[in-house]
């Protein structure tokens, strides 16, 4: 080594160690938590109302701490710019602090334990505490005991949710295991475009061609009628095509009566039809007035179907509808970065309409991972802003009861270690008193992940991703077979009160005719 080389590796050395020395005198300053969003996985995208819902709340100023009691229905942003903020203001009930999550109610500190591979073992789910509100999905439940009894024909969920729910993730295993108990076939509605749409798995789904796709996550224009799944798609030449293909979900096996669902269309407007037992594509018209309007694709139970479109580029279309109609499904509707605001730009008079024909009995609402990415600790402006949002959906689904999904845990790098930020307690609490303030049910799912730390966990059994935040496809199985068990709960807890009271009922009248004799 020459000595000029000497001389640079010397200093390199120095420079080294005193970078080391530096940081361990600088380390008790530092903060604790270290590229907390840094971590491998999918980017989290955020909608645009949830950031000026964050920039008008004046969040870092004006936070209410967490622990008030206080009707956060009452509380409005003066600047706010969404629609459903001017409908009155609902009347909602006071609940004291006790009712709600806070972070006095988990251990942060706590240690898993470790398995004989020196992986973490994923905690046991925890008992739903505090506010679950159960009791307001009687109706929902009741329309489970009719479809067992034979007395209606089929029930039918919407499921509202962002990346957690991409591709159909969660809610296919949740939808399979309610078609094994109360029947049922296929995937229900399919939005014509979806973000996943390559990856998904209960149904093959692809576009070719010119499309124009419209969410209410890139635009609030008044003068567009987003379709129930929040956006709404046109054809925009005749290269517009779309494609089907079944899959290996169970009772997801076939394409079942497809019906496409179309708003407003023209005299020359065709849709062309194909499934794998036609050997040329059927020409279908897309003429009809109306705001929204259906045409069957196809009686049959089909593996394939490929749909192009021909003078439909001022036509709206919608999705396509796989359910058997007996039975049971869930329409899921996922969008990348949705805080769950956007729902407000949904308007009432088309909904009204798309509640004629699909007759929802309950709406599921699964938000949380984009509002944890944020820099506030504090949600009390978030719960303030889906207080209306679900006040605007009881207005568009009338007598339709909505379940709120908790938060699953988000692992956040604390020092050296990935744990649980208190804040995702703070979110869950949030989301808790806004379900409780709007009558609504409530479904910890923090808890039936395990708690605190349970995401870590979950990632060294390969159930979540490298980001902490999302489930990997082995874990979204896992959680919607969690989903089902808890809900299966609540519909005995209600089918046993059901029996009392009927046997109850039975033996007053016994003993009404008795006294008459």
């Amino acid at each position: 080594m020459t000595d000029s080389r000497r001389t640079n590796f010397f200093w390199a050395l120095v420079v080294i160690a005193a970078g080391g020395g530096l940081f361990l005198l600088a380390q008790p300053y530092l903060p604790e938590r270290l590229f907390s969003e840094k971590m491998s996985g999918a980017a989290i995208v955020m909608d645009s109302l949830m950031l000026e819902a964050m920039n008008t709340s004046q969040v870092a100023q004006n936070e209410i701490s967490e622990q008030d009691s206080v009707d956060v229905s009452t509380q409005t942003s003066e600047n706010s710019t969404e629609p459903i903020l001017n409908q009155p203001k609902a009347q909602v009930i006071k609940r004291p602090p006790s009712e709600f999550l806070s972070v006095y109610d988990y251990d942060f500190n706590k240690e898993l334990e470790v398995d004989s591979l020196g992986l973490r073992m994923i905690p046991l789910s925890r008992k739903q505490k505090k506010y679950t509100g159960y009791n307001h999905l009687n109706s929902f439940f009741e329309k489970l005991n009719a479809l067992e009894q034979d007395s209606i024909s089929n029930v039918r969920i919407a499921y509202y949710g962002d990346s957690m729910i991409d591709g159909d993730l969660i809610v296919q295993d949740l939808r399979s295991a309610l078609q094994e108990k109360f029947g049922g076939r296929g995937v229900g509605l399919v939005p014509m475009q979806s973000e996943s749409a390559r990856s998904r798995y209960s149904v093959k789904h692809k576009t070719t061609g010119s499309w124009k796709d419209i969410s209410f996550m890139k635009t609030r224009s008044d003068s567009l009628d987003f379709g129930v799944s929040g956006a709404v798609f046109n054809a925009v030449d005749s290269t517009s095509a779309v494609s089907f293909k079944a899959s290996g979900i169970k009772h997801s096996y076939r394409l079942y009566s497809p019906r496409l669902y179309y708003g407003k269309g023209n005299d020359s407007a065709v849709v062309y039809v194909k499934s794998e037992k036609d050997s040329v594509a059927r020409s279908l018209p897309l003429n009809r007035s109306g705001k929204l309007n259906k045409i069957l694709l196809d009686p049959a139970a089909i593996k394939s179907l490929d749909i192009k479109f021909k003078n439909a580029e001022t036509v709206p279309l919608y999705a396509v509808d796989f359910f058997d109609g007996q039975g049971i499904t869930i329409d899921g509707f996922s969008h990348r970065g949705n805080s769950g605001m956007p729902l407000s730009l949904l308007k009432k008079d088309l909904m009204r309409k798309f509640q004629n024909e699909l007759d929802y009995d309950l709406i599921v609402l699964q938000f949380g991972a984009n509002v944890l990415s944020t820099s506030t600790s504090q949600f009390n402006w978030y719960a303030r802003r889906m207080e209306r949002v679900i006040q605007h959906l009881n207005e568009l689904f009338p007598d339709t009861p909505v379940l709120v999904m908790g938060t699953l845990d988000k692992g956040t790098k604390i020092k050296e270690e990935v744990k649980t930020d208190s804040t995702v307690v703070r979110l869950l609490s949030a989301q808790q008193r806004y379900a409780a303030n709007t009558n609504s049910a409530f479904m910890n799912l923090f808890d039936l992940m395990g708690g605190v730390h349970s995401m870590t966990a979950w990632r060294d059994h390969k159930l979540a991703n490298g980001d902490y935040t999302h489930l990997s496809p082995k874990g979204s199985r896992k959680m919607g077979r969690m989903i089902y068990d808890e809900l299966m709960k609540g519909y005995a807890a209600f089918a046993k009160v059901e029996k009392e009271d009927e046997v109850e009922s039975e033996f007053e009248i016994e003993t009404q005719n008795q006294i008459d004799d």
